[in-house]
């Protein structure tokens, strides 16, 4: 992983933590970066979320989104992209809505995240 992934991932732990969730860094390699939990208001039940940090010009290949969103739905996660717009210190969050085509010119499947609405997520 690069200097700069490796910061951005840094800054999206930080970013969630700050909004209220337990954040866990995990290893290279692994299927996503962060997994982040916190407890799901008015309920006993907790929040899971399972996040791709991307902090370049490069996008989450249809292999790697597929396989997220599906890990995610297995565990009855929410699967999140966090991306970083030039020139912008805060990263964005995406929901993960449906696998990826991979076809060119098609939209990704993926809604705003918003880290500090704390309903069901």
């Amino acid at each position: 992983m690069s200097s700069k992934g490796a910061v951005f991932e840094r800054t999206c732990r930080d970013v969630l933590r700050h909004a209220g969730w337990f954040v866990v860094k995990m290893s290279d390699g692994s299927d996503c970066d962060l997994v982040a939990l916190r407890p799901e208001a008015g309920t006993r039940r907790t929040v899971v979320v399972l996040v791709e940090a991307k902090s370049g010009k490069q996008s989450c290949r249809p292999e790697q989104w597929n396989r997220l969103v599906s890990l995610s739905w297995a565990l009855n996660a929410t699967p999140v992209l966090a991306d970083k717009v030039p020139g912008v210190a805060a990263p964005r969050f995406w929901e993960m809505t449906a696998l990826k085509s991979g076809k060119r010119g098609e939209p990704q499947p993926r809604i705003p995240f918003d880290i500090d609405a704390w309903g069901t997520a």
